[in-house]
């Protein structure tokens, strides 16, 4: 905190606000969620400086945008599992992606080696999009690849009523995610809008559009939900359709956006950490 207070130039009214939510920052991240939010409502380091930025002046923020970048990059490095881990077990939220598959000793440590593959893969492609490497696309690209050979090499060390299981194991899970982002959709966007604006300094005339544009995407989660609570999609095609409507949800919103307002959010979604857990099926 020291160094942020001297490098940021904080008064000591200001380092107390940029403390306490830097602590609200460390139990978000501690519970963040895997899945992206293109608007980035879910990332910790993102709620942080919406929190703080009504204290700080632009240059100030500007230099704390650079200190948590460097920060989430940093927080990136270290979450590498220890390749010496390799005992018959699933950590955290995974383990509800095989439940019910009745995994023998040796299927669980294959899959275990595949997870953490593709672990290393995406943080590696993370890494390259936050030092400018690779483009937006090409990590999405990427990503996509990865979830693909993820879901071959696990495949391939389950019997057919396994598959059939996990599938359905993939579907309940997008049903609950849906549900979960649907509750209180409207008072979220809301939330969502505001948090742009403190970080973006929206128009009246952008703040308008970009509620408009999340109202048109409750419509779509809503049928997207029902068609996968239906059995009407695989999971596979449900996942890419979810994806789908992210990005068409983000590329509007830009839309609505300046070139220097454009910069910031560019900066501020490179912070988005669950691109570095990204495992994802």
């Amino acid at each position: 905190m020291s160094d942020v207070e001297s490098e940021v130039d904080l008064t000591p009214e200001q380092a107390a606000e940029v403390q306490a939510a830097l602590e609200e920052w460390r139990q978000l991240a501690a519970a963040s969620d895997v899945m992206e939010d293109v608007l980035l409502e879910d990332s910790p380091a993102v709620t942080f400086l919406g929190r703080v930025a009504n204290q700080l002046s632009a240059q100030q923020m500007e230099h704390l945008r650079r200190l948590v970048g460097e920060a989430v990059a940093a927080r990136a490095g270290g979450l590498v599992a220890d390749p010496t881990d390799r005992g018959p077990t699933f950590h955290g939220g995974i383990r509800g992606l095989f439940k019910d598959l009745d995994l023998t000793e040796e299927q669980v440590i294959a899959i275990r080696d595949a997870l953490e593959q593709s672990r290393e893969t995406v943080q590696d492609l993370c890494a390259q999009y936050r030092a400018g490497e690779i483009t937006e696309d090409e990590l999405r690209e990427g990503r996509a690849q990865a979830r693909a050979d993820l879901a071959a090499a696990i495949n391939a060390v389950l019997t057919e009523d396994q598959q059939a299981q996990l599938e359905q194991n993939k579907l309940d899970i997008l049903v609950r995610r849906l549900n979960a982002l649907l509750l209180r959709y409207d008072v979220r966007i809301g939330h969502r809008v505001d948090r742009l604006d403190i970080l973006l300094d929206l128009s009246d005339a952008q703040a308008a559009a970009i509620t408009d544009i999340l109202m048109s995407e409750k419509t779509d989660l809503e049928s997207l939900r029902d068609a996968v609570a239906a059995g009407n999609l695989s999971s596979a095609e449900a996942w890419d359709s979810f994806r789908a409507l992210q990005i068409e949800t983000n590329e509007a919103v830009r839309g609505e956006l300046t070139e220097d307002q454009l910069t910031i959010l560019d900066e501020l979604r490179q912070m988005h950490e669950p691109c570095v857990m990204g495992v994802e099926l």
